[in-house]
């Protein structure tokens, strides 16, 4: 999932991708690098991820402009 700081409600975005996420898999959210324009605040994404039940799982360079954080579905009840 792409993402930019304004493509609205980063929380919003993530229930919907919910919808088709298999048991077990994962989302990728993309976001511009920081000092980027569009660039997400790590904190936002850590929030949103945990609202929308998810958890953050690492984050990794995938380009010179855009950093990917990988997102989960908690194992086990919350």
């Amino acid at each position: 999932m792409w993402w930019r700081d304004d493509d609205g409600d980063l929380v919003d975005g993530l229930v919907d991708c919910l919808t088709d996420l298999a048991e077990g898999g994962f989302i990728w959210l993309l976001t511009p690098k920081v000092g980027r324009p569009g660039t997400v605040d790590p904190a936002d994404i850590a929030e949103a991820a945990d609202i929308a039940g998810l958890s953050t799982t690492i984050t990794a360079v995938i380009s010179k402009d855009w950093t990917a954080t990988r997102l989960v579905a908690p194992k086990g009840p919350r």
